[in-house]
């Protein structure tokens, strides 16, 4: 598996990463609601939240140090048809959106990967 910092001299992998980043949010807008109805049917009566992580185009979790390769940031994100169709069917339940970085506190010298976070029931 060739380091993040490879990836950006090759056009094909940045379309491949942006692509895969737009489905994955497409699938979560599609299933948003059907996500929320399970949590909210958890007998403890669920956490009020849904965390999806985001995976590459290489279906490993997706690192901020692989997004500078490329030179993305989040308003890159933000702007594809994915997020855009995630944001009107969360706007329609005035749920709030988070894309950000978390840590996995498990692991010692964690990267930071990007998670979205839906709450607001």
């Amino acid at each position: 598996m060739p380091s993040a910092q490879s990836y950006s001299k090759d056009p094909a992998d940045y379309r491949l990463l942006m692509d895969s980043l737009d489905q994955q949010l497409k699938t979560i807008a599609r299933r948003l609601f059907e996500d929320v109805s399970e949590n909210q049917s958890n007998p403890d009566g669920g956490a009020g939240f849904i965390n999806y992580f985001l995976f590459d185009h290489t279906r490993k979790n997706l690192s901020e140090s692989l997004l500078k390769s490329f030179g993305i940031d989040l308003k890159k994100i933000e702007s594809l048809d994915g997020f855009e169709k995630l944001k009107q069917a969360a706007g329609r339940k005035y749920y709030r959106l988070v894309l950000e970085p978390y840590l996995d506190f498990t692991s010692p010298d964690s990267p930071r990967y990007y998670k979205l976070t839906v709450d607001g029931w």
